[in-house]
């Protein structure tokens, strides 16, 4: 309901309709990230308030969302062709298209 609330324009209600869930559940850890993301166009311009409530989110999720580093051996070989690899489940969908479409176009 709340993401149908935030795309229809409807922000202040879809955050109402967040902070319900995330006070009935606190383990609603994409809800809180929606939250979140929402807060940027609700309180624009009051950094303090956002970086709190994201501060909120760390406390409740963040250690869930840790995962170990692994270490990648690699032999550093200074003439070998450097390979990136470009990973993303909604390429073709997300606004992000717009500005990685010119830098596939100069590889």
């Amino acid at each position: 309901m709340a993401n149908l609330l935030r795309d229809t324009g409807r922000l202040d209600e879809a955050i109402t309709i967040y902070r319900g869930l995330l006070s009935s559940a606190s383990d609603l850890s994409n809800a809180h990230s929606d939250y979140l993301a929402n807060l940027n166009y609700i309180y624009e311009g009051n950094n303090e308030f956002i970086y709190q409530e994201s501060l909120e989110w760390e406390h409740r999720h963040g250690d869930a969302k840790k995962e170990p580093y692994s270490v990648f051996r690699n032999e550093k070989v200074a003439e070998r062709r450097l390979k990136i690899g470009y990973v993303s489940p909604d390429f073709h969908e997300h606004s992000i298209n717009y500005f990685f479409s010119p830098l596939l176009s100069a590889h």
